[in-house]
C-alpha cells in the first residue's frame, strides 16, 4: 500500500489584504505610492509609481532634486 501526503498552505486574510496605513495619510499601504511618507495627494509627476514625496528625482531627468533647479 502506498500512502501520499499532500500539505497545502494558504495565506491568512490579513496576509492577502492589508489595510495598514503606516504613514497615516489615509491611503492604505498596498496602494500608497510612498507608504512610509505622508502624501495624501499621491502626486507622481514622472509617472514612475513612486510618489514625489519619496522620489529623489521626481522629474526623472537623472539629476537628484536637491541638485536640480528645473
Amino acid at each position: 500500500m502506498l500512502a501520499i501526503t499532500l500539505t497545502v498552505s494558504f495565506l491568512s486574510w490579513s496576509e492577502i489584504v492589508s489595510f495598514a496605513d503606516v504613514d497615516n495619510d489615509g491611503v492604505i499601504d498596498s496602494v500608497d505610492n510612498c507608504p512610509m511618507n505622508y502624501n495624501l495627494d499621491q502626486t507622481d509627476s514622472d509617472f514612475d509609481k513612486l510618489g514625489d514625496v519619496c522620489d529623489s528625482d521626481d522629474d526623472n531627468d537623472g539629476i537628484d532634486d536637491i541638485l536640480d533647479f528645473f
